[in-house]
């Protein structure tokens, strides 16, 4: 069987659509602190993994692609991610015997080369239904700067609020973070699905998805995720907002995982 490594890319392949996965602040786009989450939440967890792992065709799984500190940060048992194809993005050539990374999993020197890595009529990603960028701060980066090719972000927004002030016209605090998702481009990107507010805990949480506007990424081609909404967990307030209108606000970030993200 071929091993693919850093650098091994064909020149010809052309960059693979993708989808970006994140957990955040909402009042400040955090989305780590000292290499860990700030938060531990349960349904976002489930999320993540409800997300990054269906498929429509069951023959096909899902690639993640992240930092080397985003791999790193995952706790060891946990890694590689179970049912997915996990890319992890290192310049360092020496990476995978430095990290005991193991066979399966895919290196690669940047996301650009990763994404041709897994371009559709590829060897690798002919078998690979959807792709998702996980991590950490300056793969966002980078990721959301590659018009046409991100087509769709989904984020979990969230706040630290006490149980007893959970309701929907109560703000919640910020958590502090040394990182930090970027802000979307005014115009780029359009909100297309906001779940109602839910608690778990002191924490108040809603799934949002935004989808890459018709100039950015045409003729998408990635499938459509099943649902946004992970099982019912802990309770809801509020209503769903509306729909399709353009990202105007500050930015969200940070990722969801089972484990922490940092880059």
């Amino acid at each position: 069987r071929r091993k693919w490594t850093v650098g091994m890319v064909a020149k010809e392949s052309s960059l693979r659509r993708f989808s970006v996965v994140v957990g955040i602040c909402k009042q400040n786009r955090g989305i780590g602190i000292d290499g860990n989450m700030p938060w531990r939440l349960r349904a976002d967890m489930a999320y993540f993994k409800q997300v990054t792992r269906s498929t429509h065709d069951p023959l096909k799984r899902n690639a993640v692609i992240m930092g080397r500190k985003t791999w790193e940060s995952i706790p060891s048992k946990f890694r590689p991610l179970d049912d997915r194809l996990n890319v992890v993005i290192s310049r360092n050539t020496a990476v995978k015997a430095e990290l005991c990374i193991p066979d399966g999993v895919l290196i690669a020197d940047s996301l650009e080369n990763a994404l041709r890595l897994l371009a559709d009529d590829g060897e690798i990603g002919s078998e690979v239904e959807t792709v998702y960028v996980i991590g950490g701060s300056s793969i966002y980066d980078k990721a959301l700067g590659m018009t046409g090719s991100c087509e769709r972000v989904l984020v979990t927004e969230i706040q630290a609020v006490p149980e007893s002030e959970a309701a929907p016209a109560v703000v919640g605090a910020a958590f502090t973070c040394d990182t930090f998702f970027p802000a979307l481009a005014d115009g780029e990107f359009i909100e297309t699905k906001r779940t109602a507010a839910r608690v778990e805990g002191k924490l108040r949480y809603e799934f949002v998805q935004y989808q890459a506007a018709p100039a950015a990424a045409p003729g998408s081609s990635t499938p459509e995720p099943r649902d946004i909404t992970p099982p019912a967990s802990g309770s809801d307030v509020g209503q769903p907002t509306g729909a399709g209108t353009p990202f105007r606000s500050p930015g969200y970030g940070s990722p969801l995982q089972e484990g922490a993200h940092e880059e």
